[in-house]
């Protein structure tokens, strides 16, 4: 009889045990469900809103796109109107177009005593300039415009010709002084050649010869800058 109650025992321990076990996996499937279920409708949230931000920015580069064709057409109907007009103006009239969107500057830039921010002074019309700096730089410059009315295509290429100073070197020229060094420069709406003079000794005159069509387009009096120095 005794072997009955603690079989009957271990059997009823037995039953409780995977009862609980039961209750314990129903409890974490119930639990892992219930997470899974919070993830997916977050999940479902940050997709949707996804969507509405794709959808939208979709919308402004629709609205972008209409409104860059729309200046392509305007673009395009002043280029067809500008090339119109040109064709009824003279050559003359042309080459005075050119020269406002091209034209050229010399200058000399320099520092004085301690002062690290540079000095530029326009070459006068008579060319002739006095420095009490023995340390300069005589700075050509060609100069345009960002966007051009008559463009450098073949039709106008003998206007631009006649206008544009071509091969620097040709059209300035130091006369009478060997000690310095050139560096050019370019960038996009300018393009520059520095002459630059290191130690001039007291007393120097540097001459410095331009053609006569620089001349022109620089509006000086003389072929000849001189610089003298103190």
């Amino acid at each position: 009889m005794k072997k009955l109650y603690l079989y009957m025992l271990i059997l009823l321990f037995n039953i409780v045990l995977f009862t609980g076990c039961d209750n314990l996996n129903s409890k974490v499937v119930t639990e892992e469900s219930t997470i899974q279920t919070t993830t997916d409708n977050k999940t479902n949230e940050e997709v949707d809103k996804l969507k509405k931000e794709i959808s939208k920015l979709e919308e402004n580069l629709r609205k972008k796109q209409v409104f860059i064709k729309r200046l392509e057409e305007e673009r395009d109907y002043y280029v067809k109107s500008i090339d119109f007009m040109l064709e009824k103006l003279s050559e003359d009239e042309i080459k005075e177009i050119i020269e406002k969107e091209w034209w050229y500057t010399l200058s000399i830039v320099y520092s004085e005593n301690d002062d690290k921010k540079d000095k530029r002074l326009s070459v006068p019309k008579n060319g002739k300039i006095t420095l009490n700096n023995s340390n300069f730089n005589v700075v050509f410059s060609e100069h345009n415009k960002l966007y051009h009315v008559v463009k450098a295509t073949d039709k106008y290429e003998k206007i631009f010709e006649e206008v544009l100073i071509g091969n620097w070197s040709d059209n300035i020229k130091v006369k009478n002084y060997d000690d310095y060094f050139e560096a050019a420069a370019s960038g996009t709406v300018v393009d520059s050649m520095s002459y630059q003079f290191k130690n001039v000794p007291k007393g120097t005159e540097i001459k410095i010869e331009i053609s006569e069509k620089l001349r022109k387009r620089l509006e000086l009096e003389s072929n000849i800058l001189s610089i003298s120095i103190k």
